[in-house]
């Protein structure tokens, strides 16, 4: 790290140092020196640095000086002569805890190799293309509302589309409808948990969801859906959560969540399902 190796470290505690990381966690209230090329986020809690770990990786590290050793001894005593493998395999993902990622997702700034990738941030910049439609359970390609995405650690960012042939809006508008938003998201969603390994050829199935919406959507620029896609293999298939932020001008328009759980095949689903209406 350019700054901190020019300064002496006997009062800082460094994870992660030679990695030239985009993300420099540090705790609220202290004032640690940092990577001047990376976007620093600060934390309040221990669960908040292990999160940011498992959502940001290798692209993250984590900057303690001697304020936050006061303030916080146990994660200096935690993450003290540990290796950054080390501390990772500390790390688990709860499944109860979309609504504390949910807080996360708007705190993280778009990571700096965004754009060198074919992600589309203005206007004259091309075209991105459609994702697969197999990614995102649709039978017609035309009716794909995401990109290809561009991946950062656990993360993922999709361009936005704003038509498809199987919703019709009969009102004009100068900005993006609620519904073309939810469904963007949907299908960012499915094929985050797609992407991340969730190892199911049967149905999706959404248990919950959550949509706050904070901006208006402009038709007349790009937008990115940005998702961290968490999720548990079970026997039957898995249970998990994908959290969404879409953004546009580099700020947060909406975010939200889908819980859902997902079958190995159609014929496990139909099975479950059916057993379902029989207990009825």
């Amino acid at each position: 790290m350019n700054n901190l190796n020019a300064q002496k470290l006997d009062n800082y505690l460094v994870l992660n140092q030679q990695a030239q990381s985009q993300y420099s966690i540090v705790f609220q209230g202290s004032t640690p020196v940092t990577n001047e090329d990376s976007c620093v986020i600060t934390v309040k809690s221990r669960r908040e640095v292990e999160l940011f770990l498992l959502i940001l990786e290798e692209e993250a590290s984590v900057i303690m000086d001697e304020q936050a050793r006061n303030l916080h001894p146990d994660v200096w005593e935690w993450l003290s002569g540990r290796t950054y493998s080390q501390v990772f395999e500390d790390l688990k993902w709860s499944y109860r805890e979309e609504n504390e990622v949910l807080d996360l997702i708007e705190r993280i700034p778009l990571p700096k190799t965004l754009n060198n990738s074919f992600i589309q941030l203005r206007n004259e910049d091309p075209v991105p293309e459609p994702i697969d439609r197999e990614y995102v359970h649709k039978i017609h390609q035309e009716n794909v509302l995401v990109s290809k995405p561009f991946q950062c650690a656990s993360m993922y960012y999709f361009n936005g589309f704003k038509a498809s042939s199987e919703i019709n809006i009969d009102h004009p508008s100068d900005h993006l409808e609620g519904i073309i938003i939810f469904e963007t998201a949907r299908q960012a969603g499915i094929a985050s948990t797609l992407l991340a390994g969730w190892s199911t050829a049967g149905p999706i199935v959404i248990l919950k969801t959550m949509t706050r919406y904070k901006k208006f959507v402009e038709c007349s620029d790009p937008y990115l859906i940005h998702t961290i896609p968490v999720h548990k293999q079970k026997e039957r298939g898995g249970i998990g959560y994908c959290v969404y932020n879409i953004i546009q001008y580099g700020a947060s328009c909406a975010a939200g969540y889908f819980t859902a759980i997902g079958y190995h095949t159609k014929d496990i689903y139909g099975k479950s399902r059916n057993s379902k209406h029989s207990e009825r």
